[in-house]
């Protein structure tokens, strides 16, 4: 029985470790940190700033509230040097946004040794709270659109000499943060790359180079010979987008259109590739011109929307986000002997009459995270302003619609979250002239806008608790309490009376806090709840946290009291010599008898 209970338990273990494994390998998307104004700057620090050797500065340096940066006769600075100026400050200050954000966002739990793997786009923490990178650490952006990489330290992140970390897949410098709840240290002659937001100081030892920024809160930034290079590295990511329409009688598919980038006429990497349709296929590329081109398809006529001009050429900053898509429609089958005309039956069976047609197809990308299709688009087809015809949108091959010869605009009702763009027959605002027997089309594409994430107030409940075990008679209300932060008080008033649960609510940006209150003889004070014992609490944006300050009364110990004797002499309370003589005596005599008893038994 012992031994089925002990199987028991042990599946029970494995299954929790395995749900366990299971969690971890969930991935947790990141959110890019913004970093304000303190994103110019390459080194920024708050206590002091020390060089050694020759150190090139790629940006900015600042300094706040530390005046002294030593050494700086022989670093290379390419930006401006900020030391304890308002600049500077304002730099500190969007710091600490940044770091609060970090430091918030959900995460996964990692080993503390980062050398030897590789990971994908995520958030990640610390098991031990701590991160080493020994060896190498691969970064791979999965193609991602935008890839972000944070990784969360409570404490340390220490690399070792000749670490490096590499990235592929287009993962890049501007969205690596490593955020540091102590102290951050760069082996000798290591690569690192990424953003450091550390709560105290950082030390990049002998000839690291850093691709990013080395940025501390509190403390200072030693440098000793070291590359610091903040340019943008951010590749351009080209979404190409292979569309195809078959309305008459076409059978083509995006596969079968082979599409090429080319700068200069030379093929970009992952060029040639088959076409896809939306998302389609994205290449990270450096800053420059290109030419997106496609093998000819017979029966089907090219055109093309979005970022390029109508011949596939497009310009790319480092850092864009752009989207090609090369739409193909299948053409009308003509015979060589015959000229085939369009025509509508009257009400009339006898007569015949010619019409244009209009084939109206609704496109649409969600490559932002939006989740519309093509029918949640009310399209219209007007003529002089006047309605001639109403639907719901719908992808290849759309909708048609037999018109009369005329000048038509095409429209829809605005949705939120997307821009319109349009391609085909019509002009960019949808217009379109048709002629007896045309046959046109025009695609609507709906592209969605990246989201901008707004930033709620933290919630902070602040409850005075008073215990009175040895006879105290405080009450809450008799403790005042200030809310402030890196010294100045935040709320309205000067500070406000304790209260017991529920106590006083607040609403505030995020932010490092700090809880204090007046001193009050007799109490002993202790913190307990979303808060360390120093009254020190960091609140994120949307956070809501309970801090308990407890003030516990003192034991009272009584004084002593010296009694005076009349004539000013102290009573003879002292034991006389002879009494310790006797006690003496009689101990040893104890101890002769128990001896002879021992001994005779």
């Amino acid at each position: 029985m012992v031994k089925y209970m002990k199987k028991i338990k042990m599946k029970k273990v494995i299954s929790m470790v395995m749900l366990i494994m299971l969690v971890s390998m969930i991935s947790i998307p990141a959110f890019a940190v913004n970093l304000g104004t303190a994103d110019s700057f390459s080194v920024l620090a708050g206590s002091t700033i020390t060089n050694t050797g020759t150190t090139i500065i790629d940006g900015d340096v600042g300094l706040h509230p530390g005046t002294v940066f030593s050494g700086q006769g022989t670093a290379t600075v390419s930006g401006v040097v900020h030391i304890a100026n308002a600049v500077a400050l304002q730099a500190k200050n969007d710091l600490l946004d940044a770091y609060i954000d970090a430091v918030g966002q959900a995460s996964n739990t990692i080993g503390a040794e980062l050398g030897g793997s590789t990971l994908t786009p995520g958030v990640y923490n610390s098991l031990d709270t701590s991160f080493q990178i020994t060896g190498t650490l691969t970064l791979d952006g999965d193609n991602d659109l935008n890839p972000v990489f944070i990784f969360q330290a409570g404490s340390a992140l220490t690399t070792a000499s000749g670490s490096k970390v590499e990235l592929i897949n287009g993962a890049n410098s501007d969205n690596i943060f490593w955020q540091v709840g102590s102290s951050a240290t760069l082996g000798t002659n290591s690569d690192f790359v990424g953003n450091i937001l550390s709560s105290e100081s950082i030390t990049a030892t002998t000839g690291a180079k850093i691709k990013g920024q080395l940025l501390a809160l509190n403390g200072a930034v030693t440098l000793d010979s070291n590359t610091i290079s903040e340019e943008t590295t951010t590749p351009a990511a080209l979404h190409i987008i292979k569309h195809v329409v078959n309305d008459n009688g076409g059978t083509a598919d995006a596969s079968d259109f082979n599409l090429y980038v080319k700068s200069d006429g030379i093929n970009v990497s992952g060029s040639p590739a088959q076409g896809a349709e939306s998302p389609g296929t994205t290449y990270y590329l450096d800053a420059g011109s290109y030419t997106i081109t496609e093998d000819s398809v017979a029966g089907y006529t090219l055109s093309y929307s979005g970022h390029s001009d109508g011949s596939g050429n497009i310009d790319l900053a480092l850092g864009d986000k752009k989207t090609v898509t090369l739409t193909n429609n299948d053409t009308e089958a003509t015979e060589a002997t015959e000229t085939t005309t369009s025509t509508r039956r009257s009400t009339n069976d006898n007569e015949t009459t010619e019409f244009a047609t209009l084939h109206i197809i609704k496109h649409v990308v969600n490559d932002n995270d939006g989740t519309a299709v093509a029918s949640d688009f009310n399209l219209y087809v007007k003529s002089d302003g006047i309605d001639v015809a109403q639907s719901p949108g719908a992808e290849s091959p759309g909708t048609s619609y037999e018109l009369d010869a005329g000048t038509y605009t095409i429209t829809e009702e605005s949705f939120e979250g997307y821009t319109v763009s349009y391609s085909g027959d019509s002009d960019a605002s949808g217009n379109i002239d048709l002629a007896l027997g045309d046959e046109k089309t025009v695609t609507l594409t709906n592209d969605d806008n990246e989201v901008n994430v707004t930033t709620e107030p933290a919630t902070l409940h602040i409850i005075k608790h008073v215990v009175n075990d040895d006879d105290g008679t405080a009450v809450a209300s008799d403790f005042n309490l200030y809310v402030k932060t890196y010294g100045s008080e935040v709320l309205d008033v000067a500070q406000d009376p304790g209260a017991e649960a529920p106590g006083t609510t607040y609403e505030l940006d995020s932010g490092i806090y700090t809880i204090t209150e007046d001193s009050f003889e007799g109490y002993t004070l202790t913190y307990s709840g979303d808060i360390d014992s120093s009254g020190n609490i960091v609140l994120a944006p949307g956070v809501e946290k309970t801090v308990i300050l407890i003030n516990d009364d003192n034991t009272v110990i009584p004084t002593s009291v010296n009694t005076t004797v009349e004539g000013g002499q102290l009573p003879d309370t002292s034991t006389p010599w002879y009494n310790f003589l006797l006690m003496g005596v009689v101990l040893i005599m104890a101890s002769v008898v128990g001896l002879f008893k021992y001994k005779k038994a």
